[in-house]
């Protein structure tokens, strides 16, 4: 059990958490959650919130208080204290599926329906497991929160509609949830049925894929650029009567869509009243609409925007947004107005804009779109009606890269242990099936590989053996000095498995998918014709299990780049490409009851700079 002693504002606060609970494994569909026998302390001391953004008053930015303090919009009005005890009882709960999940935020729920609730997740959420339809909130007073490596939702969302206040969500993996399911969002906010107010979303993690992988999908008659750019829609998106949210400390990325305000132009009477802040933001590897926003007032300030290929933030239909003390790296059109029939405006002031290119330049006098800002250039004069705090636009990325998404303020959210079957980052594996989320750290490759000429953290650990290497769950072979080391990210914050060359010697360099014996495999054993490869070792069932790996090429020119999954008896069961610099996810489900290992094999038909690099493996059933 961790405690940690937190400085709470009752006026602009947190998500409260247990000091009790803690939840079953597996994923049985039960409706009967586990309540755990605590509820929270909290202090009433007020946080200081006496900082604004013309302020040059001390404040730091890495403490406890300020990461469970709701600054913006969400601390306005009524505030923001989700199922915080705030006097008058609450709930609190742990759950491990959907259907667990749905039935106890249920708006009649007898159970919990009078007292504040707060849910703990001990995932993953499934569409499957949540009975093939969305998680929703129709109910206020109510605290989200992802248990340390188990709190995600995979492949479905969460609307929170029906006049909903005071809802918060936190450190949360959200990903891939494709349009046609539910609002098609991973976090709706829903003001058509009632308005929605007072919502802060922090420290999650939202991520969809850039390159979709369209087999088995069917576009019609759209083409396949089309059909990838659609299949999956916003990452955190809000219609009509929304007011009131603070979304901060996430990262977002790739994604197409990203965060859309308003759904059309022609929903002023709904709309106008919209207010979102958004602080402390990682928006990476994405296309657009960063945010798309209409109507209302919004305030952006101390965001990362790193590697925008479309344009950034779009003011329209007269939204008015404070730009602020933001860093724009690699961003195409970082502030524009465009695509609507009335123009938008900002105030930007103090941004810092690197490696940016622009579609057009800015006019300011504009008055029909598009618009463009050149810049620290402003539109209006907007200026939030709330005290915040601030730092320099050439602090962001340090910071962000360090604090921004989920589990990384664990130790200021005094969470409850996850069960066993999720709680560790290593190894679970129970009677109820399988959950296992592994990353590369330098600690474990110290300990594992044959030599480390070098302490730098980077990517000078080599292995060269004639069996396989065991970390964690996984074995790793490498048979030939230097084809395995751990590759540490330009940003300093993310190792990978770095395999130089590739895996086959004697079979073909080319992998097809669904293919039986193309890999002889006699050859799976290391040194003889495979020469690299990550492997697993299960138990054979009748119940799927579902491999994901996170794999990027150390080069966007590669030579026939793939990475494939292929079992004990040498069939391809998914194949994907290994090429481009940029993280993407082969998932693959192996339905077979006859397979009990998994290789991951990468082919670039012949050793060439770069290097296929595995970032996380996780391997759920």
């Amino acid at each position: 059990m961790k405690h940690t002693n937190l400085i709470l504002s009752l006026t602009a606060v947190i998500s409260l958490t247990a000091c009790g609970g803690g939840g079953s494994s597996g994923t049985n569909n039960s409706s009967t959650p586990q309540l755990s026998s605590s509820a929270p302390a909290a202090s009433s001391t007020p946080s200081s919130m006496v900082s604004s953004s013309a302020s040059s008053v001390e404040f730091d930015f890495t403490s406890c208080d300020n990461f469970n303090t709701a600054q913006g919009f969400a601390a306005t009005g009524s505030g923001v204290t989700g199922g915080a005890d705030t006097g008058l009882g609450n709930n609190i709960v742990t759950v491990t599926n959907g259907v667990q999940l749905n039935n106890v935020l249920l708006a009649t729920n007898a159970t919990y329906k009078d007292k504040p609730l707060i849910v703990y997740i001990d995932g993953p959420i499934t569409w499957v497991n949540s009975n093939n339809t969305e998680i929703r909130v129709r109910r206020s007073n109510v605290s989200i929160i992802g248990l340390e490596n188990s709190g995600e939702f995979d492949g479905v969302g969460i609307r929170i509609s029906h006049g909903a206040s005071n809802i918060i969500v936190r450190n949360l993996l959200m990903h891939e949830v494709p349009q046609s399911r539910g609002a098609g969002d991973h976090i709706h906010l829903d003001g058509t049925d009632g308005a929605v107010s007072n919502i802060w979303i922090d420290h999650n993690e939202f991520y969809n894929d850039l390159d979709v992988d369209l087999t088995g999908i069917d576009c019609g008659s759209a083409s396949a650029d089309d059909c990838k750019k659609d299949y999956y829609d916003e990452l955190v998106s809000g219609r009509s009567a929304v007011h009131n949210v603070t979304i901060s400390y996430n990262i977002l990325r790739d994604s197409w869509k990203t965060s859309l305000w308003g759904s059309s132009d022609n929903a002023a009477v709904e709309d106008v009243g919209r207010t979102i802040s958004f602080h402390h933001n990682h928006w990476k590897d994405v296309n657009s609409r960063l945010p798309l926003f209409r109507f209302g007032e919004g305030h952006i300030w101390n965001s990362y925007y790193q590697n925008v290929s479309g344009s950034g933030i779009n003011s329209r239909m007269g939204a008015k947004i404070r730009v602020e003390n933001n860093l724009f790296e690699n961003v195409k059109n970082p502030i524009l107005s465009v695509d609507s029939s009335s123009i938008g405006y900002w105030h930007a002031t103090g941004n810092t804009f690197t490696g940016v290119t622009w579609a057009g330049s800015f006019n300011a006098s504009c008055s029909t779109p598009p618009c463009y800002a050149g810049g620290n250039n402003s539109t209006t004069d907007y200026q939030p009606p709330y005290a915040y705090h601030v730092m320099a636009a050439a602090d962001v990325k340090l910071h962000l890269e360090q604090y921004a998404g989920r589990n990384k303020i664990t130790s200021c959210l005094n969470l409850p242990e996850a069960s066993s079957s999720s709680s560790s980052a290593q190894s679970s594996v129970s009677a109820t099936g399988i959950n296992i989320s592994w990353k590369p750290t330098h600690a474990e490759l110290t300990s594992a590989v044959v030599s480390q000429p070098a302490a730098n953290e980077n990517a000078n650990f080599n292995a060269t053996a004639s069996t396989p290497i065991k970390i964690g769950d996984f074995n790793f072979q490498s048979s030939g000095a230097g084809n395995l080391r751990l590759h540490l990210n330009s940003a300093g914050t993310d190792y990978a498995i770095n395999y130089n060359g590739s895996s086959l010697r004697t079979e073909p360099t080319t992998l097809v998918e669904g293919t039986s014996g193309q890999v002889d495999p006699t050859l799976l054993s290391g040194a003889t014709g495979v020469s690299r490869y990550v492997s697993y070792s299960f138990a054979p069932s009748s119940d799927p299990l579902t491999l994901r790996v996170t794999h990027s090429n150390g080069s966007d020119s590669c030579v026939n780049g793939q990475i494939a999954v292929i079992d004990q008896n040498g069939k391809a069961w998914k194949v994907d490409s290994a090429c481009g610099t940029t993280p993407k996810i082969l998932e693959v489900t192996i339905t077979d009851a006859s397979v009990n290992q998994l290789f991951i094999l990468m082919s670039r038909a012949g050793d060439s700079s770069g290097g296929i690099r595995i970032w996380d493996i996780e391997v759920t059933r």
